[in-house]
């Protein structure tokens, strides 16, 4: 029989981010870390009650970007920015959504 085991995750792993998006970057920092993501990895990506999440070529791998630290202005330049990339559906129900050199304040494409 498999088995799940849920952990609590780490107080560090919800501090403040700032993100940074480009044409050719996505690239975060915190208090603990710095990392950018060159767009070319991003295969798809989807639009949540709680932020966007974006997947990586294959599916295993899956980074988020909090709606917590955007502005509705914010939120919609980055779901425009995506649905030209072809990475989101180019659907409009899901809620405000920034890009092209936007810095927000923390924060399936089935």
């Amino acid at each position: 029989m498999a088995r799940q085991v849920v952990a609590r995750l780490p107080v560090a792993w919800y501090a403040d981010r700032t993100f940074r998006l480009t044409d050719d970057e996505l690239a975060w920092h915190s208090a603990q870390a710095r990392t950018a993501l060159s767009w070319d990895l991003v295969a798809r990506a989807r639009s949540c009650p709680f932020g966007f999440v974006l997947w990586q070529a294959g599916g295993l791998t899956c980074w988020d970007i909090p709606r917590a630290g955007l502005t509705d202005g914010q939120a919609d330049e980055l779901t425009r920015f995506l649905i030209d990339r072809g990475l989101l559906p180019g659907e409009t129900g899901g809620g405000p959504t920034p890009a092209l050199a936007v810095d927000g304040r923390r924060a399936d494409g089935a």
